[in-house]
């Protein structure tokens, strides 16, 4: 499956150090600039999205995709980055960025996948 969403993202991106993690979770928590952390991590949430459906072996397009995309990274931002501001407060766990963001995604992913089921069951229920 290839993904066409619209973002402007660079291939340029390398692995960061964990000062370079950190640095991007400051500016998101301290100062809402998140260019960075969107620029940085987008295609590893629309990886990991992908990868989740997948293994739940949900059917899923692009535009499935593109919204859970949206969500994740609205949570990750919401209420001046107030998940991100978990990540730096635990930042001496000596876990990496890029997975706190994969864990989140997948929980975000997979709470979709079951609010979806449920309403289908509620709404098969009621037929």
């Amino acid at each position: 499956m290839s993904l066409k969403i619209a973002i402007n993202i660079s291939n340029d991106r390398k692995k960061l150090t964990q000062d370079e993690e950190l640095s991007i979770v400051k500016e998101c928590v301290d100062q809402s600039k998140y260019n960075n952390l969107i620029k940085q991590y987008t295609n590893l949430i629309i990886y990991i999205i992908s990868n989740t459906l997948e293994k739940e072996n949900v059917t899923f397009d692009e535009e499935l995709v593109e919204k859970l995309l949206i969500e994740t990274l609205h949570k990750l931002l919401k209420d001046n980055a107030k998940l991100l501001a978990v990540y730096y407060k635990h930042k001496n766990s000596g876990m990496p960025l890029s997975i706190w963001i994969a864990l989140v995604t997948q929980n975000i992913v997979k709470s979709s996948i079951h609010k979806a089921n449920a309403l289908k069951l509620v709404f098969n229920d009621k037929s």
